[in-house]
């Protein structure tokens, strides 16, 4: 298994090593009554995985392994990075406006500048939902100082949708960065697919459609 066309490292580390979830008891870990009730129907508040969505994983010149961890309690995201056995975190600014989080599904790649980015959906609900109309692409870019575009506008009535790099990126200068994502109507999800589909797929070639 490779990632950016490097062999992923041994992921036979201890436990201990990957605190990459807040602890158990943590407040925005805690599951109110009527919550955890709406697991029993279809639609995306029946998936729980403790909270947590990983990204791809992907793999950097160092050999260091880098992974978006997504909080779907907060509709937050961080970069997690594995070098020399220890994880270290930090807090993706997103750009987010008022209303918005962000969907805890998300593509992570090195650039053609050999800089980590990652591509995010931002959802404008307070919960997350499946595919809803005005949902956009925000790249953010992970050097010094983070840089936060927008990749993908909101449209009103349509959703940006699914962004997907290359899982065997080429890192040179000479190489774009290629990513694909959806635009179009979301059928619904689960059991609820009800209205016409109609989608485009769109091929971003460092952050350009």
């Amino acid at each position: 298994m490779t990632s950016c066309g490097n062999p992923l490292p041994d992921p036979t580390i201890p436990a201990e090593a990957i605190p990459l979830m807040d602890p158990a008891d943590a407040e925005d870990r805690l599951q109110p009554l009527d919550h955890a009730r709406q697991f029993g129907a279809p639609g995306p508040e029946n998936y729980n995985y403790q909270q947590m969505n990983l990204s791809n994983p992907v793999v950097d010149a160092d050999g260091s392994l880098h992974v978006v961890l997504h909080n779907n309690r907060t509709g937050t995201a961080s970069l997690c990075s594995l070098a020399e056995g220890v994880w270290a975190s930090r807090y993706i600014d997103a750009g987010l406006g008022e209303g918005e989080r962000v969907h805890p599904q998300s593509s992570l790649a090195v650039g053609s500048d050999g800089k980590l980015k990652a591509c995010l959906m931002i959802e404008p609900t307070d919960r997350c939902v499946w595919g809803p109309n005005g949902t956009y692409l925000q790249c953010v870019r992970f050097a010094d100082i983070d840089e936060a575009a927008t990749i993908a506008n909101p449209v009103a009535n349509v959703a940006h949708w699914l962004p997907a790099f290359s899982h065997a990126q080429v890192t040179t200068d000479s190489h774009a960065t290629a990513m694909l994502s959806t635009r179009g109507c979301n059928a619904g999800g689960f059991r609820n697919n009800q209205n016409v589909l109609k989608t485009e797929v769109l091929l971003h070639l460092d952050d350009r459609e």
